[in-house]
């Protein structure tokens, strides 16, 4: 991410949402639950395409075993 990036001073920066926010173990599986019902068609206001700048990953990989885990529970 380039340093001219307004989301590059807020992942370095102090406040609520950065870099340590959005590496915690409760919220990388909020957000994988997310990306799982979004997959499946559930839309809500938390579920957008991009979120305050951020995408939600598309590796293929990462997909595969997002589905495998979340699969498991419904």
């Amino acid at each position: 991410m380039e340093e001219g990036n307004p989301l590059h001073a807020q992942m370095n920066g102090k406040s609520k949402f950065n870099l340590g926010y959005y590496f915690q173990p409760t919220e990388i599986f909020a957000r994988s639950g997310e990306i799982y019902l979004n997959q499946k068609g559930i839309k809500n206001s938390f579920l957008k395409e991009s979120y305050k700048g951020f995408q939600y990953p598309n590796d293929a990989e990462y997909l595969r075993e997002l589905n495998r885990y979340f699969n498991t529970f419904f």
